[in-house]
């Protein structure tokens, strides 16, 4: 709605980062508002063919019979995948709206650095 206010153009739905954003937030939605599905043992379910190959599986269950989602899907590639693409779109709105982007100025933001 800000983009639209502002009379920018909005962010296109079939590009990135709007799709990974979308992936990231239906990975939240099963997490928090959770119901079980009957899942056949080998079976790629439809959140595993949209996620798979965006970011290295959780290296401690390699070898698992556990479902891909959530055993393999939630690990450290998951998580770096995830900044990746909230930074992602939070660059392209700040610059949309020609918004100064304090977040990525440690000085500013006052944020530790690893």
């Amino acid at each position: 709605m800000a983009l639209l206010f502002a009379g920018k153009p909005k962010l296109k739905a079939g590009a990135y980062p709007y799709q990974d954003a979308k992936l990231f937030i239906s990975i939240r939605n099963d997490l928090v508002h959770f119901r079980p599905v009957t899942q056949t043992h080998g079976e790629e379910m439809a959140r595993e063919k949209q996620l798979k190959g965006k970011f290295a599986e959780n290296a401690l269950m390699l070898g698992a019979g556990n479902p891909w989602f959530p055993a393999k899907c939630l690990g450290a590639g998951c998580a770096q995948w995830s900044g990746q693409t909230s930074m992602a779109l939070a660059d392209e709105w700040t610059a949309r709206l020609d918004l100064a982007r304090d977040y990525n100025d440690p000085a500013k933001n006052g944020w530790p650095q690893p």
